[in-house]
């Protein structure tokens, strides 16, 4: 099942997000954190308490939500949007929740955790995969950006996404795996509202409305660039008709 971003990119998830349900006109919310490192939680309980767990399940415990049940947010959703503003978070719309029915609201939470927790892993993976080799050339390319304007860093992404085009098509990898660090790096500069991460997923999967969302989303950024507030919203509107 696919998670519902408000804020943030499902193909670059920060590893804490606020997730909201509704149920007429209440709203219930939680939160998700992901531990970025890994440990072993039984060293910290009691050791009559730790020899009863399972060692394994206990390492799969690096991802969570609190409180494991939705609690009620009775200043409603402009609270909940501005909280995940001010603190940087991802925001994701849970669906419905059931007030009636304690157990599957808890189950449906854990589910989302477990979706946001895997395109973490994935984005994380990604990411790593893709560093480039050589820390020199990484310097010499930052110092150049450092010095270019916000729209000259899209004029580049927007050729390296062209170059990345090309050699997904080549089967070339090598060439995609380069031109995607490269991509990486100057996305660095960005918020994660620019979305580059959406437009390498799109190149890289190269599926039937791929060109065209590629092409709507690099729009998007330079209405970004350009504070064009309605010209964005009418962006994301194209491409939600197509997605």
């Amino acid at each position: 099942m696919s998670l519902s971003f408000e804020i943030g990119d499902e193909y670059s998830p920060r590893g804490h997000a606020i997730i909201y349900y509704t149920s007429g006109s209440k709203y219930f919310m939680a939160y998700i954190v992901i531990i970025p490192i890994s440990f072993d939680f039984t060293k910290f309980m009691p050791p009559v308490i730790s020899s009863q767990i399972n060692a394994e399940e206990m390492a799969g415990f690096s991802a969570f939500a609190l409180p494991p049940v939705p609690e009620e947010i009775p200043d409603g959703y402009d609270f909940i949007r501005s909280l995940a503003v001010s603190r940087s978070d991802d925001l994701i719309y849970g669906g419905t929740f059931n007030e009636s029915n304690l157990i599957e609201s808890a189950q449906s939470v854990n589910n989302q955790v477990e979706n946001y927790s895997e395109l973490y892993k994935k984005s994380q993976s990604s990411y790593h995969s893709s560093i480039p080799e050589s820390s020199e050339d990484l310097n010499v390319q930052n110092v150049m950006l450092s010095l270019m304007s916000e729209k000259d860093k899209l004029g580049e992404i927007s050729k390296l996404i062209g170059k990345l085009q090309f050699a997904v098509e080549g089967k070339d990898t090598d060439q995609v795996q380069e031109t995607e660090s490269e991509i990486n790096n100057i996305s660095l500069y960005f918020p994660e509202e620019y979305k580059i991460g959406a437009i390498l997923h799109l190149v890289k999967n190269n599926s039937l409305n791929s060109s065209k969302l590629i092409q709507l989303y690099i729009e998007r950024c330079y209405k970004l660039a350009d504070n064009d507030v309605d010209g964005v919203f009418l962006l994301d509107q194209a491409i939600g008709e197509i997605n």
